[in-house]
Protein backbone atom coordinates (compact mmCIF):
# COMPACT_ATOMS: atom_id res chain seq x y z
CA UNK A 1 0.00 0.00 0.00
CA UNK A 2 1.39 3.41 -0.96
CA UNK A 3 1.63 6.47 1.24
CA UNK A 4 -1.21 9.01 0.95
CA UNK A 5 -0.45 11.99 -1.26
CA UNK A 6 0.39 15.30 0.31
CA UNK A 7 -1.79 18.29 -0.52
CA UNK A 8 0.95 19.61 -2.81
CA UNK A 9 1.10 16.27 -4.65
CA UNK A 10 -2.71 16.27 -5.04
CA UNK A 11 -2.67 19.77 -6.51
CA UNK A 12 0.22 18.85 -8.80
CA UNK A 13 -1.68 15.79 -10.03
CA UNK A 14 -4.75 17.94 -10.71
CA UNK A 15 -2.80 20.47 -12.78
CA UNK A 16 -1.03 17.71 -14.67
CA UNK A 17 -4.41 16.13 -15.49
CA UNK A 18 -5.84 19.49 -16.59
CA UNK A 19 -2.88 19.94 -18.95
CA UNK A 20 -3.41 16.40 -20.32
CA UNK A 21 -7.10 17.03 -20.91
CA UNK A 22 -6.50 20.39 -22.58
CA UNK A 23 -3.96 18.80 -24.94
CA UNK A 24 -6.58 16.20 -25.96
CA UNK A 25 -9.38 18.68 -26.60
CA UNK A 26 -10.34 19.49 -30.13
CA UNK A 27 -12.15 22.65 -31.13
CA UNK A 28 -15.47 23.09 -29.37
CA UNK A 29 -18.28 23.34 -31.94
CA UNK A 30 -19.90 26.75 -32.13
CA UNK A 31 -23.55 25.93 -32.77
CA UNK A 32 -25.03 29.00 -31.06
CA UNK A 33 -25.79 32.14 -33.06
CA UNK A 34 -25.89 35.71 -31.78
CA UNK A 35 -28.06 37.60 -34.26
CA UNK A 36 -27.24 40.99 -32.72
CA UNK A 37 -23.50 40.73 -33.37
CA UNK A 38 -23.78 38.10 -36.14
CA UNK A 39 -21.33 35.82 -34.35
CA UNK A 40 -21.22 32.16 -33.44
CA UNK A 41 -20.54 30.74 -29.99
CA UNK A 42 -20.44 27.39 -28.22
CA UNK A 43 -23.58 26.71 -26.24
CA UNK A 44 -23.36 25.28 -22.74
CA UNK A 45 -24.42 21.95 -24.23
CA UNK A 46 -21.62 22.17 -26.86
CA UNK A 47 -19.05 22.83 -24.15
CA UNK A 48 -20.24 20.03 -21.86
CA UNK A 49 -20.43 17.43 -24.66
CA UNK A 50 -16.95 18.35 -25.90
CA UNK A 51 -15.12 18.61 -22.60
CA UNK A 52 -16.61 16.36 -19.92
CA UNK A 53 -15.56 13.03 -21.52
CA UNK A 54 -12.01 14.28 -22.09
CA UNK A 55 -11.62 15.58 -18.55
CA UNK A 56 -13.19 12.42 -17.11
CA UNK A 57 -10.66 10.30 -19.02
CA UNK A 58 -7.85 11.86 -16.95
CA UNK A 59 -9.65 11.60 -13.62
CA UNK A 60 -11.26 15.03 -13.45
CA UNK A 61 -14.86 15.69 -12.51
CA UNK A 62 -16.54 19.03 -13.05
CA UNK A 63 -19.70 20.33 -11.44
CA UNK A 64 -21.43 23.66 -11.08
CA UNK A 65 -23.70 24.78 -8.25
CA UNK A 66 -26.16 27.59 -8.79
CA UNK A 67 -27.93 29.92 -6.39
CA UNK A 68 -29.57 33.32 -6.21
CA UNK A 69 -28.47 36.28 -4.13
CA UNK A 70 -29.88 39.70 -3.36
CA UNK A 71 -28.04 41.02 -6.43
CA UNK A 72 -28.72 38.24 -8.93
CA UNK A 73 -27.38 34.76 -9.54
CA UNK A 74 -24.24 32.89 -8.55
CA UNK A 75 -22.49 29.96 -10.18
CA UNK A 76 -19.78 28.04 -8.32
CA UNK A 77 -17.62 25.90 -10.61
CA UNK A 78 -15.73 23.04 -8.98
CA UNK A 79 -13.04 20.98 -10.70
CA UNK A 80 -11.93 17.93 -8.75
CA UNK A 81 -9.30 15.31 -9.38
CA UNK A 82 -9.41 11.66 -8.35
CA UNK A 83 -6.33 12.28 -6.15
CA UNK A 84 -8.44 14.60 -3.99
CA UNK A 85 -7.53 18.14 -5.06
CA UNK A 86 -10.28 20.62 -5.87
CA UNK A 87 -10.17 24.08 -7.40
CA UNK A 88 -13.22 26.30 -7.42
CA UNK A 89 -14.40 29.76 -8.27
CA UNK A 90 -17.68 31.67 -8.11
CA UNK A 91 -19.15 34.18 -10.52
CA UNK A 92 -22.07 36.44 -9.66
CA UNK A 93 -24.12 38.27 -12.27
CA UNK A 94 -26.89 40.82 -11.76
CA UNK A 95 -30.35 39.54 -12.57
CA UNK A 96 -34.01 40.19 -11.75
CA UNK A 97 -34.60 37.13 -9.59
CA UNK A 98 -38.38 37.64 -9.63
CA UNK A 99 -38.43 36.60 -13.29
CA UNK A 100 -37.79 32.83 -13.68
CA UNK A 101 -36.95 33.09 -17.39
CA UNK A 102 -34.31 35.76 -16.72
CA UNK A 103 -32.87 33.67 -13.88
CA UNK A 104 -32.61 30.61 -16.13
CA UNK A 105 -31.07 32.56 -18.99
CA UNK A 106 -28.56 34.35 -16.74
CA UNK A 107 -27.58 31.10 -15.01
CA UNK A 108 -26.93 29.41 -18.36
CA UNK A 109 -24.87 32.40 -19.51
CA UNK A 110 -22.87 32.42 -16.26
CA UNK A 111 -22.32 28.66 -16.34
CA UNK A 112 -21.09 28.82 -19.95
CA UNK A 113 -18.60 31.62 -19.31
CA UNK A 114 -17.40 30.22 -15.98
CA UNK A 115 -16.86 26.77 -17.49
CA UNK A 116 -14.95 27.92 -20.56
CA UNK A 117 -12.78 30.16 -18.39
CA UNK A 118 -12.07 27.45 -15.82
CA UNK A 119 -11.22 24.87 -18.48
CA UNK A 120 -9.06 27.24 -20.50
CA UNK A 121 -11.02 26.93 -23.72
CA UNK A 122 -12.14 29.43 -26.32
CA UNK A 123 -15.79 28.94 -27.14
CA UNK A 124 -16.59 32.14 -29.04
CA UNK A 125 -15.55 33.91 -32.17
CA UNK A 126 -13.06 36.67 -31.45
CA UNK A 127 -14.82 39.97 -32.14
CA UNK A 128 -11.73 42.08 -31.39
CA UNK A 129 -13.60 43.63 -28.41
CA UNK A 130 -16.23 45.18 -30.66
CA UNK A 131 -19.08 44.06 -28.40
CA UNK A 132 -17.56 45.81 -25.40
CA UNK A 133 -17.35 49.07 -27.35
CA UNK A 134 -21.13 49.26 -27.77
CA UNK A 135 -22.78 51.01 -24.80
CA UNK A 136 -25.06 48.64 -22.91
CA UNK A 137 -27.35 51.47 -21.77
CA UNK A 138 -27.47 54.04 -24.56
CA UNK A 139 -28.63 57.51 -23.57
CA UNK A 140 -32.29 57.86 -24.52
CA UNK A 141 -33.13 60.54 -27.02
CA UNK A 142 -35.76 63.10 -26.17
CA UNK A 143 -38.80 63.57 -28.35
CA UNK A 144 -39.36 67.16 -27.30
CA UNK A 145 -36.98 69.91 -26.30
CA UNK A 146 -36.49 70.47 -22.59
CA UNK A 147 -36.61 73.90 -21.00
CA UNK A 148 -38.88 75.72 -23.42
CA UNK A 149 -40.92 78.59 -22.02
CA UNK A 150 -44.64 78.22 -22.45
CA UNK A 151 -47.46 80.61 -21.83
CA UNK A 152 -50.17 79.66 -19.36
CA UNK A 153 -53.37 81.70 -19.81
CA UNK A 154 -53.63 84.51 -17.25
CA UNK A 155 -50.13 83.94 -15.84
CA UNK A 156 -46.57 84.86 -16.59
CA UNK A 157 -44.61 82.42 -18.79
CA UNK A 158 -43.61 79.30 -16.88
CA UNK A 159 -40.56 77.15 -17.42
CA UNK A 160 -41.34 73.61 -18.64
CA UNK A 161 -38.83 71.09 -17.34
CA UNK A 162 -40.05 68.42 -19.73
CA UNK A 163 -39.23 64.85 -18.75
CA UNK A 164 -36.71 65.65 -16.02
Amino acid sequence: MSEPLTDAEKVSALWEAIAQAQSKLGPVPKNGRNPHFRTKYATLDDILKSTLPVFASVGIGITQWTSTSENGVRVKTLIGHKAGAIIQDTIELPCDTTNPQKVGSTLTYARRYALQSALGIAAEEDDDANASAIPSNPVPTRTKPVGQARKVPGNKPQFDLGDL
